[in-house]
């Protein structure tokens, strides 16, 4: 064997050692971001079943690596990423709730009401089967209400005296069996009108200033609203502080994240309540004194 061959016999070997030493011992130790940063580019899909969700969650409890900054660094990617996903539900919604928004002329309400109970009183419906207010057995089932009708034309009378522009709102109801009971062509009342009467939930704008988002909100909706990146990653490393903080309900509120970070039907409202059971508990004595203790601020 001549030395050429004995130089290689003894150098490829050492090479590789080396880089296998360099990969897996320095390169981790110096460059941790670096390692778990190239991890993530190459693991771009999240999972989204709760167990495989676990499984990061595990590896960022056992391990004090950059395994472990690569699992926050997912949950973190997936955190913000469900973040988004409720803040599009929430957007949708409330297009949804503003699109169902009904309003009328609180007096045009009145005259109809004043017609209604006039029909009502005088079974003219009985006498006259071709009335063209509405159908028979609708009337009918306003007689059941009739005590409620009554104190809805005493207050929109006492209104009107003092406001003559009030605006009655109210909310659309397109249930399939509503509309087929109320809904019926021919006659002059409109299924819009019976909603604002019969409602329970209307809301009186005696001065007609009132936009949707502001009825909305009386009736306790809140407008969407869309966080910054680093408003939501904030709140994650909240969250996380708050889960690896030494209480009893460590594994309770595990479970719950995995829950709410997952693809089950309740996600986005697991997730929700987890975050704000945090955001109520961050300003605990005993919490602050942790994170103080652990210079976590």
């Amino acid at each position: 064997m001549d030395e050429l061959q004995i130089f290689l016999t003894i150098f490829i070997p050492l090479v590789v050692s080396v880089l296998v030493w360099a990969l897996t011992y320095i390169i981790p130790y110096i460059r941790p971001n670096w390692l778990s940063d190239s991890v993530l580019k190459v693991t771009m899909n999240d999972p989204e079943h709760p167990v495989e969700i676990s499984l990061i969650i595990n590896q960022f409890s056992k391990y004090d690596d950059w395994k472990r900054l690569t699992a926050c660094k997912r949950m973190r990617r997936m955190f913000i990423n469900k973040i988004r996903e409720i803040e599009d539900n929430e957007e949708l919604e409330w297009s949804r709730l503003k699109k169902n928004i009904i309003n009328m002329p609180l007096k045009d309400v009145l005259d109809k009401l004043n017609v209604l109970l006039s029909v009502l009183k005088e079974k003219q419906y009985e006498e006259e089967p071709d009335l063209k207010f509405t159908s028979k057995n609708v009337l009918e089932d306003f007689e059941k209400q009739i005590e409620s009708l009554e104190e809805s034309q005493r207050e929109y009378s006492e209104i009107l005296g003092n406001h003559p522009n009030a605006i009655l709102w109210g909310t659309y109801v397109s249930s399939p069996k509503f509309i087929e009971k109320y809904n019926k062509e021919g006659y002059d009342l409109t299924i819009k009108q019976i909603q604002l009467m019969i409602s329970k939930y209307t809301v009186v704008d005696k001065d007609a200033s009132m936009a949707k988002e502001e009825f909305l909100k009386s009736k306790g909706h809140n407008s969407p609203n869309r966080q910054r990146d680093s408003e939501i990653i904030s709140k994650f490393n909240e969250l996380i502080l708050y889960i690896i903080y030494p209480h009893p309900k460590r594994d309770e509120l595990t479970y719950r994240l995995v829950m709410g970070l997952s693809n089950h039907e309740k996600s986005s409202e697991i997730l929700n309540e987890l975050i704000k059971e945090m955001e109520s508990q961050i300003f605990s004595k005993d919490y602050k004194e942790w994170k103080t203790r652990f210079n976590l601020w």
